[in-house]
């Protein structure tokens, strides 16, 4: 992490309400600028609820969200403007468009009379891969694409909107382990370099202590926690997550082609 302690996002207080239940409960905590912080929780924790209160696809109840010192408002196009960017797991692109075309779908550099100038674009689909420190083809359709390329492309045009934070959901999920490594690689460059923040949202806890600075922990709609990753360990945030010591068969090993080596991962 850049060495930096300047919160750049601050929830505070976030409720949402849903008709007989509470999704995300008074939740408050902040991230700093050049942070990889860590959003963990078993399923209907509230982890999704929260991450699409930030994009602005859902409005909360009450509470508000500060973003580089002022209030958090707009719709998703906007917040995307203002530096706020997300990448689901199931990416959001657009798999017949290019790789470049997906990068800068929605920001098109034009050359006049609603014509797109494609060298321009081209050039600066590059320069952000340069800065990024990633290579794949600009000019072909997405779905010719491998699996870390299409998340790299997701990143990539992230990054061409100028964002500040990047929320990352379960991206690891269609990735091997050495691709996996090769993502979490460009997260650092990314958060030493370039002073960007990210939201790592995962399942599979070594991944989140091998790339988090911060963990919070989420159990039904209520913050439990925002821990040091250096300071806590699997079976204490499971506990944590759980709400109790937890039983052996509320944790699992699973064993297949894309966990090769076998980690924990929590069952929601």
């Amino acid at each position: 992490m850049a060495n930096n302690n300047q919160d750049i996002l601050e929830f505070k207080n976030i409720t949402k309400y849903y008709p007989g239940t509470i999704a995300v409960n008074d939740v408050s905590f902040s991230i700093r600028k050049g942070e990889i912080f860590g959003l963990m929780g078993e399923n209907g924790a509230g982890k999704s609820t929260l991450l699409n209160i930030l994009s602005g696809a859902v409005p909360e109840t009450s509470g508000e969200i500060i973003f580089n010192g002022e209030k958090l408002t707009g719709n998703p196009y906007e917040r995307r403007l203002k530096g706020i960017s997300m990448v689901y797991q199931g990416l959001g692109l657009a798999l017949e468009l290019t790789a470049e075309e997906n990068i800068l779908l929605g920001n098109e550099t034009s050359r006049g009379f609603g014509l797109i100038d494609h060298k321009a674009q081209l050039k600066k689909a590059k320069s952000v891969m340069d800065k990024v420190g990633v290579d794949f083809k600009l000019k072909v359709p997405v779905y010719n694409l491998s699996a870390d390329e299409k998340q790299l492309v997701a990143i990539v045009r992230a990054i061409s909107l100028n964002a500040k934070v990047i929320a990352l959901d379960e991206p690891t999920s269609s990735l091997s382990r050495n691709e996996a490594e090769k993502l979490f690689d460009i997260i650092r460059k990314l958060s030493e370099e370039e002073n960007l923040s990210f939201i790592f949202v995962s399942h599979h806890l070594d991944e989140v202590f091998k790339i988090t600075n911060r963990i919070a922990v989420l159990k039904d709609g209520k913050l439990q926690q925002v821990v040091n990753t250096k300071d806590t360990n699997p079976q204490k945030l499971t506990e944590t997550m759980v709400g109790s010591k937890i039983a052996e068969n509320q944790q699992a090993k699973k064993f297949s082609k894309d966990n090769p080596l076998n980690e924990t991962i929590i069952l929601g």
